[in-house]
């Protein structure tokens, strides 16, 4: 899981996200705040900002349950490797994630996009996406150190054909 929530929810994304994606968020778990109103989203920007800041910059336990752990499960593929993940899992289900891309449209989706944001999207508008996007990272991910490294150092690797010719040969 992602170990530091305020480095995802920094200043600069709080900056730049659309404020309608993470209404959209905050919505889910409407009812759960006990401070914050998602309606405070619908004022001018600076002041809708200054909120999202205010919640999002504060003590994590004064959130939701279910917000941390969506911003965690985005977190995970808030980054260049899972924005890799999310584009080889959309290219797989024929998913275009940026339908209205155009050469030379400054404005329109390109892969440049911030990872974050791009993880945010996925997880409102592609969840089963999303999800096999992270069960793709949770297998990129070891667990265990010895699965790089062997459980004994120095071990040799018998490639004996009875070894072989039995399968007690682990690659």
């Amino acid at each position: 899981m992602a170990g530091n929530l305020k480095k995802f929810v920094n200043p600069r994304f709080i900056k730049t996200i659309d404020l309608i994606l993470m209404k959209a968020l905050l919505v889910r778990h409407e009812g759960n705040f006990t401070s914050f109103s998602v309606d405070l989203l619908d004022q001018e920007e600076d002041i809708a900002r200054g909120a999202l800041h205010e919640l999002l910059t504060g003590a994590e336990d004064s959130y939701p349950e279910g917000l941390r752990a969506d911003l965690h499960r985005i977190a995970e593929l808030g980054d260049r490797r899972g924005l890799e993940v999310i584009q080889t899992q959309a290219d797989r289900q024929g998913i275009n994630l940026f339908p209205d891309m155009k050469t030379g449209d400054e404005d329109a989706p390109n892969k440049a996009h911030d990872p974050k944001h791009i993880a945010v999207r996925v997880f409102l508008e592609h969840p089963d996406l999303f999800d096999a996007s992270a069960d793709h990272m949770a297998m990129l991910a070891a667990d265990r150190l010895h699965e790089y490294a062997g459980r004994e150092r120095g071990a040799t690797i018998d490639l004996t054909e009875e070894k072989v010719g039995l399968g007690l040969v682990a690659i």
